[in-house]
């Protein structure tokens, strides 16, 4: 008669990248940094920040304070560059994990993706240079990032869009030749307008109109990116469809930003992210480190 035997036990493995990279994006160029090397470096990972070529400041004065913190030598790197740096990166075999605010081709090379994207607001703007106190809205980044944005608000009076404020020829004295940029206003627009299907990352509020709460949803959904959607409402019922029907990883209700406390996850989705695991929480946890099982065969008779 032949011998029977059981199977043993079967454990979950957690496990560090080794190499962990952060493809930073302009805004918030010291907050950023803040939200991944800590946790990845406490995670077992070299971490790689790569910031952004126009402001890599901020990242050189968090990288120096981290080495005389008495963070080893090689933990944190900062490599600087555009484009080809990035993806030279995502082509690297020795990286298995990578996390931007801009799509790469990183999931494209198997590695391990967060995607996603964030944005502020300011309720009173006072335009100046950012060195002066009571500034609310500097320049914008690059002479290049004013004239795309001048383009997109033009393209939209083309398209019929009613300018109700204008912040294209704002003066800032003293700083004449600046890239600044003031605070503008687009109100009947469309969705088949540039200035609605791009982001145009600048002091740009566009307005679009909806005759009843059912059409305002599917603008939304309509949209191809999904990072947030909020509602102003005194209406219990208003608010709880808008937040079962609208499709968008972040509801707010009566909120006009809702990015999550850091114990929650961001949850951006459709075009606004890509990759398997978000920011914050449980899952910015899982994101630097591997998961894996181990299936141990012990030989016992039965």
């Amino acid at each position: 008669m032949p011998q029977m035997y059981q199977v043993g036990s079967i454990r979950i493995v957690l496990e560090n990248h080794l190499v962990f990279v952060w493809d930073m994006p302009l805004q918030f160029s010291s907050y950023d940094p803040l939200w991944m090397f800590p946790v990845a470096v406490t995670c077992g990972n070299t971490f790689i920040l790569k910031p952004s070529e126009k402001v890599p400041g901020a990242s050189m004065i968090l990288a120096q304070l981290a080495m005389e913190a008495g963070l080893p030598s090689g933990v944190l790197n900062i490599v600087h560059g555009a484009n080809d740096t990035v993806n030279n990166i995502c082509d690297d075999k020795d990286i298995r994990a990578i996390s931007c605010v801009v799509q790469t081709r990183a999931a494209a090379k198997g590695k391990r993706v967060q995607g996603g994207r964030t944005y502020g607001a300011r309720q009173s703007i006072e335009s100046n240079s950012g060195l002066e106190p009571d500034t609310d809205l500097g320049p914008v980044i690059s002479k290049s990032a004013k004239e795309r944005i001048q383009a997109l608000i033009q393209s939209g009076i083309v398209g019929g869009a009613r300018l109700v404020l204008d912040g294209r020829n704002i003066v800032v004295p003293g700083f004449e030749s600046g890239n600044f940029v003031g605070p503008t206003i687009l109100s009947d627009v469309t969705s088949d307008m540039e200035c609605y299907k791009e982001e145009i990352f600048g002091p740009v509020l566009v307005c679009m109109q909806a005759d009843s709460l059912e059409e305002a949803i599917d603008i939304v959904n309509k949209n191809k990116y999904g990072n947030g959607a909020s509602i102003f409402t005194t209406s219990g019922v208003a608010a709880r469809k808008f937040q079962n029907e609208i499709e968008a990883g972040q509801v707010g209700i009566n909120v006009p930003i809702p990015v999550p406390l850091p114990f929650f996850s961001f949850t951006g989705s459709k075009a606004s992210f890509a990759g398997d695991l978000n920011f914050y929480g449980k899952m910015y946890f899982q994101c630097f480190l591997l998961y894996y099982s181990e299936t141990y065969l012990v030989a016992q008779p039965l």
